[in-house]
């Protein structure tokens, strides 16, 4: 199962809901003092701290995007870049596959 973030931040938010949840930033401060690089959940208004792993998943609220936990550090899927060259140019083609990466955008899986 996989969670999503609001964001990353040094400090807890003044008026967290419980139920959401943001990645401690380095240098983190008050009730996130010492919790560097942990998942902060609020529950039953408490904080939870949770260790991420490589393969986790979460949606960042924030930067309205999917982050991937690979060798020790989040990364944002990288765009594939547009499709250029060859023997003949289908412009259709090029469009369709232009419209399915903003689509896929739109949907969090590609950057902005």
């Amino acid at each position: 199962m996989h969670c999503a973030i609001e964001g990353e931040a040094v400090a807890p938010p003044a008026a967290a809901a419980d139920g959401t949840a943001w990645l401690v930033a380095t240098g983190a401060s008050g009730d996130w003092a010492g919790c560097d690089g942990l998942l902060a959940l609020r529950q039953t208004g408490q904080w939870l701290f949770a260790p991420p792993r490589d393969g986790m998943q979460v949606l960042d609220r924030g930067r309205r995007q999917m982050l991937h936990r690979v060798a020790g550090t989040w990364r944002a899927p990288a765009r594939p870049p547009a499709p250029v060259g060859g023997a003949v140019i289908d412009v259709e083609a090029r469009a369709a596959i232009a419209a399915l990466v903003a689509a896929l955008q739109q949907w969090a899986v590609f950057p902005a």
